[in-house]
């Protein structure tokens, strides 16, 4: 059995099929002449290229070596803008000690975007193209340029310089340390194929400035924070190193009252406020810039517990081993906390400008 078309209705479905081969003639002119020559389709193609680890298209819509060279360079301008102590002698001298690092970074940064698009972990976990030319790690320097925990959050706007033959994509960043985003621009340059490339992150150099001035008031959070408790252990230090003077003046340390007075101050008031400090240190947010000094607290005060545990078993067992690893203990402590200060006393000269 066979079925024809009425011949109205074959007439309008000609006609139909006509407009559909005119609509779709049209929109593949569009697609092929004009949307793969936008900016918009070079940003969909940088991110299939990521999804896919496809590097050779990616290398198509991305200059790696310009991108490379001047993130480099905002960089090292960046971290200095953030440090507003500097005098113009000291940035001067920095800038010139920098120079011999450019390259170093330049080839980190270059293995980053690389090692990102090949598997698509965002941190630096390859060596380096040629490790004559760099020695940096560049995982550390994601982590210490606080690039490491840092989310795309989408593309906020996209403008078009018709003239200039440019194009700003507005990338929105989320970065873990920060409360606020941040708008990075992205500069794209349609090249002679016709074809748009991005270039330049334009504003790289206040997106570092911005990591490390909000690490910088991290940090004096944290001081202004931490100082108050340690200063109350501090003082109650102070008061039971006046009592144990006091009890050892004029008497020794053979008597047994006073060994067991001295007991009572190590093991039953300063062991217990020691541990304290510990529990309060422990449970205390520390930024990224506090995390050396935060590290030397800790250890000063596991090293001061571990003094009393030990010199409170000495003066019940009159051990010749035990207070000497006592001693020992004593020394280590103190000398870590001359290192404290000296790194307390840097940590907060950064923090005054800002």
């Amino acid at each position: 059995m066979s079925f024809q078309f009425p011949r109205p209705g074959k007439s309008r479905l000609i006609a139909a099929l006509a407009v559909l081969a005119a609509v779709l003639a049209g929109a593949g002119v569009w697609y092929f002449g004009s949307y793969t020559k936008s900016p918009e389709y070079a940003l969909r193609q940088i991110q299939h290229a990521i999804t896919s680890h496809d590097q050779q298209t990616f290398d198509q819509y991305v200059d790696i070596e310009q991108l490379t060279t001047s993130a480099v360079e905002a960089v090292l301008a960046g971290m200095m803008d953030a440090d507003r102590s500097l005098t113009d002698a000291s940035r001067d001298s920095i800038s010139n000690l920098a120079a011999m690092f450019r390259i170093p970074l330049q080839n980190s940064f270059r293995s980053v975007l690389q090692d990102f698009v090949r598997t698509g972990v965002w941190g630096g976990n390859s060596e380096p193209a040629n490790e004559a030319e760099t020695s940096v790690d560049s995982g550390l320097i994601l982590a210490k340029l606080g690039l490491r925990n840092i989310s795309f959050a989408g593309i906020d706007s996209l403008k078009k310089d018709t003239e200039n033959g440019t194009a700003t994509a507005h990338l929105r960043l989320r970065p873990a340390e920060a409360k606020e985003d941040f708008i990075l621009q992205a500069r794209l340059v349609q090249t002679d194929s016709g074809r748009w490339q991005v270039k330049e992150l334009v504003n790289f150099r206040d997106f570092i400035a911005f990591i490390a001035q909000t690490r910088q008031a991290q940090l004096r959070e944290y001081l202004e924070t931490s100082a108050p408790v340690l200063e109350r252990h501090d003082a109650f230090v102070r008061e039971t190193d006046q009592k144990r003077s006091a009890i050892m003046r004029g008497r020794s340390l053979g008597d047994t009252i006073v060994r067991q007075a001295l007991r009572e101050i190590v093991t039953g008031a300063l062991l217990p406020d020691w541990q304290a400090r510990l529990k309060a240190l422990e449970s205390m947010t520390v930024p990224t810039q506090a995390q050396s000094i935060h590290r030397l607290r800790l250890r000063i005060t596991k090293t001061r517990i571990e003094y009393c545990q030990l010199y409170g078993e000495w003066l019940d067992t009159r051990d010749a081993a035990t207070i000497r690893r006592a001693n020992e203990l004593l020394h280590e402590a103190r000398t870590m906390e001359q290192e404290q200060e000296r790194l307390l006393h840097r940590l907060q000269a950064s923090v005054e400008h800002i």
